[in-house]
């Protein structure tokens, strides 16, 4: 009987290959913490992600940016957006209107 170790190389590939080198971590992070962004401004070049990650105990945040992006409603976990176009995005949540920040994407040299 003739081994063929072939498809387990198939079936771990994508798992290994998932885990590779595109998954770097984010350029910035801000945690929402005590109904607050920290830090709530944060800067990142062009192609920059921004993870924010939702550590409030269980209360509800909606991170959104009108017209650029939308966390959802969450409680927990994280959301990332990877910004491609330089400018300005102010955001806030929309549950705790007085929590704002901005992210500011500036022009990556070459």
């Amino acid at each position: 009987m003739s081994r063929q170790p072939g498809w387990a190389a198939a079936l771990l590939f994508p798992l290994v290959a998932a885990c590779g080198p595109s998954d770097r971590p984010p350029d910035a992070v801000v945690v929402v913490r005590n109904v607050h962004f920290a830090p709530p401004d944060v800067t990142v070049p062009a192609g920059g992600t921004v993870e924010w990650r939702f550590e409030d105990g269980g209360v509800l945040h909606q991170v959104v940016s009108e017209g650029s992006f939308d966390s959802g409603i969450t409680a927990e976990g994280t959301y990332s957006r990877t910004f491609d176009e330089p400018g300005t995005y102010p955001y806030t949540c929309s549950v705790h209107r007085y929590m704002t920040g901005t992210v500011t994407v500036t022009v990556t040299e070459s």
